[in-house]
């Protein structure tokens, strides 16, 4: 076992396993669904294939699936991955299974692809997407995030300690990024900077008990704020949606 893999298992031993679907207003996952829903959600077949790269206990997996996907989630953790199966049986889901290992373990041509938080700890990000385009069809896409380096926090060195911590290889421009993408296959049909260090901050210090009292209509009014901090303190994340050329 390599020293990434035993990372990720020690950081999932934290977590438990879902004992119900995410709902669309989410706090964790609401700037991924607000996404996912604009620029996707809407070619949704009946069992349109997925498959969701870094799956970790199957949260987005699940959830899509619930919405009639038929999905596929990898994840190099087998703690995650054993959580993943032990929610997908309890829920009752049945159009999802979970696989542990990295993209290599992926069989079959997808519809869409999603790779949340993964990137920045690849080594090789071209080779990564390469092996993501192999595994799309045509017209098929990708839904990519990943961390920004454009906010006042990482100028003044805030992440330096945490992307050590949890082995973030780089982190992007969302320049940086439309290239990377469209250098490798793609045609990037939508962007979006989102996460001000107001909400960033919470996910990346002890602040985090904060999220449990955000709730209901709290979580909307929230973003609202957050979005609105970002012209000034920059974005924390990018997110892409690019169609496979």
């Amino acid at each position: 076992m390599n020293a990434k893999v035993r990372f990720y298992d020690t950081y999932h031993q934290k977590n438990n396993k879902y004992h119900s679907v995410i709902r669309r207003n989410n706090f964790t996952y609401f700037y991924i669904l607000q996404f996912l829903h604009s620029h996707d959600i809407n070619r949704f077949g009946t069992m349109r294939k997925v498959l969701d790269i870094g799956c970790g206990v199957g949260t987005m997996s699940l959830y899509l699936a619930s919405l009639g996907a038929e999905v596929t989630g990898i994840d190099i953790s087998e703690r995650a991955i054993s959580l993943s199966k032990d929610a997908q049986k309890s829920l009752g889901i049945k159009n999802v299974s979970f696989h542990h290992g990295d993209i290599t373990a992926a069989r079959g041509i997808f519809d869409l692809v999603i790779c949340l938080e993964v990137i920045e700890h690849i080594e090789d990000d071209g080779k990564m997407l390469d092996e993501i385009r192999s595994h799309l069809k045509k017209g098929g896409r990708l839904f990519l995030s990943t961390p920004s380096r454009e906010n006042v926090l990482y100028t003044l060195g805030f992440y330096k300690k945490f992307d050590t911590e949890v082995g973030h290889c780089r982190r992007y421009t969302m320049d940086e990024l439309h290239t990377l993408v469209s250098h490798h296959g793609f045609q990037v049909i939508a962007q979006k900077k989102v996460e001000s260090p107001l909400r960033n901050i919470l996910f990346t210090t002890k602040l985090g008990f904060l999220i449990r009292f955000i709730k209901g209509p709290l979580i909307p009014l929230f973003h609202f704020f957050d979005m609105l901090l970002i012209p000034v303190f920059g974005a924390s994340d990018l997110m892409i949606m690019a169609e496979r050329t």
